[in-house]
């Protein structure tokens, strides 16, 4: 079995979409799952040094929330992002080779595209 790895950096992952085409589009969607009022039941516990809690507190501060909610957010959105950067695609062998055919193979004829490139840009 082959592995291809579609790493994408994403730091806001709400809803992020990362498309891949062998044959056809396969989508791999991000999204928030659980209501927004939903009722907070679990506690996390976290030591830190004065100095990082007060860079916390700063900067959740300056975007008007709680210290609670601000490093909530913030964990959340960066195991969302490690996790998007850690997609893997199995594939067979028969699928590799496809996969890697189309890869070597010149790319289709884009009358539009080809259009656009062979314009000057409106700064030039």
């Amino acid at each position: 079995m082959y592995v291809i790895n579609c790493a994408r950096s994403v730091k806001a992952a709400v809803s992020v979409r990362v498309q891949f085409v062998i044959n056809r589009v396969i989508t791999v969607s991000v999204q928030q799952t659980e209501p927004v009022n939903q009722i907070r039941d679990v506690t996390i516990n976290v030591r830190a040094k004065q100095s990082q809690r007060d860079l916390i507190d700063h900067a959740a501060q300056v975007q008007g929330k709680s210290r609670s909610e601000f490093i909530l957010e913030t964990a959340c959105q960066e195991a969302k992002a490690v996790l998007l950067d850690r997609r893997f695609f199995g594939l067979d062998e028969q699928k590799f080779n496809q996969f890697i055919a189309r890869l070597d193979a010149p790319p289709a004829e884009n009358e539009k595209l080809r259009a656009l490139l062979t314009r000057p840009a409106p700064w030039d």
